[in-house]
């Protein structure tokens, strides 16, 4: 093997490492809502820059019973390194109607103010990056619409 491919198959598999290149790193969290976790919703995560990530392979998660979630990308764990905005979706699924033909078809009572379900109005931001320190990727969300919400 001539040292040129060597060293070339060396610096391939180098920016493959960790979360460098095509890689994902791994994207964990907690949300909670006034105080509490949020026990259903959905977590999704939209680049914040020029990336264009959509369909399957955009970030994403459901949130379980202790209100964390591990983000997938397509079939794979993790996320792409970069900046995004992040979207919370969790409505109460009871309280629509039962019969879609119904006179009166209400949509689902939202658990968490609805800003946090529009990209153009959540104030989450998140940067997926390598070495994420705990409680990086957890959120703090409200029922209402308060002055302003938080991350961490």
């Amino acid at each position: 093997m001539s040292a040129f491919f060597r060293i070339h198959l060396a610096l391939s598999i180098l920016a493959l490492a960790g979360c460098g290149g095509s890689a994902l790193c791994p994207v964990s969290g907690n949300v909670l809502v006034d105080g509490e976790p949020l026990t259903t919703g959905f977590v999704v995560y939209h680049p914040d820059d020029d990336r264009e990530i959509s369909g399957e392979e955009l970030p994403r998660a459901e949130l379980d019973k202790e209100g964390t979630y591990e983000l997938r990308s397509g079939n794979r764990l993790g996320a792409s390194p970069g900046k995004y905005r992040v979207v919370i979706v969790a409505q109460d699924l009871s309280t629509r109607a039962p019969d879609a033909r119904s006179a009166v078809h209400p949509e689902p009572q939202p658990l968490i103010d609805r800003r946090y379900f529009v990209l153009e109005q959540t104030p989450l931001r998140a940067e997926v990056k390598k070495e994420a320190a705990a409680g990086d990727y957890d959120f703090k969300v409200t029922r209402s619409s308060p002055k302003s919400a938080s991350q961490n």
